[in-house]
Order: C-alpha cells, then structure tokens, then sequence
C-alpha cells in the first residue's frame, strides 16, 4: 500500500473545513494547509510524518483564529474517520 499525501491532505482539509466552517472558509482552510505544507516538506526528512506535521501546523494556526472548532481535545470532525491528526 502506497501512501498518497495528496489525498491525505484533502481529508485534512475537508475535515478542518467541517470542524471551523462557522468562521473560517473552505478556501483559507485550503491556503492555510497548503501554506503549512510548503514550509514543511522543504526541510522534512521524514516524508512519512508529512501528513501529521501539516495537519498539526494547520489546526495550531487555526486555533488562532480564536473561533470554537468542536471538542478542544482534538477530536477529528468525523468521529469515524482515523485521521493522522
């Protein structure tokens, strides 16, 4: 199985746009992840922790939104999805 991180990254972003989409919109959610990605697959030399890292950065410049984004312990948008959050 190959992991894709294209895909990965839709998810994150599909479920950080669920998990903010009262205050924040799809599109800045997009930059946001996208912005996150770029500073860090440059320097990474761990490709298979890409997804966690973005994801991470991502929900942190997020959080300074100051907006509620569901459950403060980080619980995924969708419960029954596994995320690598």
């Amino acid at each position: 199985m190959t992991f894709n991180l294209d895909q990965a990254l839709l998810q994150i972003v599909a479920d950080l746009s669920y998990r903010y989409e009262d205050s924040v919109s799809r599109e800045d959610v997009r930059r946001i992840v996208d912005d996150a990605r770029a500073e860090l697959e440059s320097t990474s030399r761990h490709p298979e922790f890409l997804a966690v890292l973005i994801a991470k950065q991502a929900r942190d410049a997020l959080s300074h939104h100051d907006v509620p984004a569901g459950d403060p312990q980080g619980t995924p948008a969708h419960p029954g999805r596994h995320l690598p959050l």
